[in-house]
């Protein structure tokens, strides 16, 4: 009897161990605003599969996709101040604050080609780095970062030269970068919130619009609209964030996992990425709705000139010294891109 006691005995203390060693030494909760499943939740699902196995359970990471935790602005306030530990940010959305990320609404200035700009946002890149420096002085820290698929121009014209955007009726995002860009092209560039586009497409309030290749297959453009340029013209990014107060109370070795985690979640989505705007164009041309038409290159041509009008707008934005230093950075880091 006394030996039975003495096994229980010894069974409950090691269950106890086991669950003490089981239980997770930090939570993070990792905010973004896309639905489950989209490009952020794959980001955030690599990120807590590579932290949770490299920490044997230290780390466990909660995902809340759709603004669970608030919108984009909120969740980055919440990091800066620690309610929220992580969050996934889109350039294009908070580019009103995180201003240096306006910088991919400038067209024709980064590789076509994704495997090269993986190497443009290589960790510990010179351009990362100093795209990324102000928004870490404000209590935040940078992990990663993908480019989102590129832009295409859909119309119910085709437009193979630059006069073709003469006059166009433009659907844009209230940006003064991109309305820049599209005057520069002598377009008519109007602003229509995103809900609004599809009506707006078929009513013919406007002709036309841009958007990534999964955004045109997703809200159905190809039943409104004839055609599809490949122009390739302009992105945006999302990064990935810590609240600097959370990272710094972590021991180093979890940071280091941390850290590490972030580029397993970058790198994922540079090869995620590409597939899923093939997949998108093949969908396309699968409804038989919508001619692809390939970019020429006067229509190149064309985006790299309006992108003067385009990038002093973007220096407006985040003032002369600083827009001329973040540019320069890129060309020096497009330098080394093979």
């Amino acid at each position: 009897m006394k030996k039975k006691i003495l096994i229980c005995a010894f069974m409950i203390i090691c269950m106890a161990a086991t669950a003490a060693m089981a239980a997770p030494k930090y939570t993070l909760k990792i905010g973004h605003e896309s639905a489950p499943d989209s490009m952020m939740d794959h980001m955030a699902k690599t990120f807590k599969q590579y932290v949770e196995k490299e920490s044997n359970g230290a780390i466990q990471v909660t995902i809340f996709p759709s603004n669970q935790v608030g919108d984009p602005f909120a969740v980055l306030q919440g990091m800066q101040t620690g309610v929220v530990e992580m969050g996934i940010l889109n350039g294009g959305s908070i580019a009103t604050v995180l201003k240096e990320f306006a910088i991919f609404s400038v067209p024709e200035i980064l590789p076509k080609d994704f495997a090269k700009n993986k190497q443009v946002f290589a960790p510990g890149s010179l351009f990362v780095k100093k795209l990324v420096a102000n928004s870490e002085k404000t209590g935040i820290k940078f992990l990663g970062i993908y480019v989102e698929p590129f832009f295409q121009v859909t119309a119910n014209k085709k437009i193979t030269k630059p006069s073709d955007f003469k006059g166009l009726k433009i659907r844009t995002m209230n940006s003064p970068i991109i309305i820049a860009t599209y005057k520069a092209l002598g377009a008519n560039p109007t602003p229509v919130p995103f809900s609004e586009v599809y009506s707006g497409l078929q009513t013919h309030m406007i002709d036309a619009q841009e958007n990534p290749m999964d955004i045109i297959y997703e809200m159905s453009y190809f039943e409104v609209q004839k055609y599809l340029m490949e122009t390739n013209h302009s992105t945006v990014v999302n990064m990935l964030y810590i609240s600097r107060g959370v990272f710094d109370k972590m021991p180093k070795d979890l940071q280091k996992i941390v850290v590490k985690g972030g580029e397993a979640a970058q790198d994922y989505m540079f090869s995620y990425v590409p597939k899923l705007a093939a997949d998108s164009r093949a969908k396309l041309i699968k409804t038989g709705k919508i001619e692809i038409v390939p970019a020429t290159p006067a229509i190149s041509e064309a985006y790299k000139n309006a992108s003067r009008a385009a990038k002093a707008e973007y220096m407006k934005l985040v003032g002369e010294e600083e827009g001329k230093a973040i540019f320069k950075s890129l060309e020096e880091t497009l330098k080394s891109v093979k």
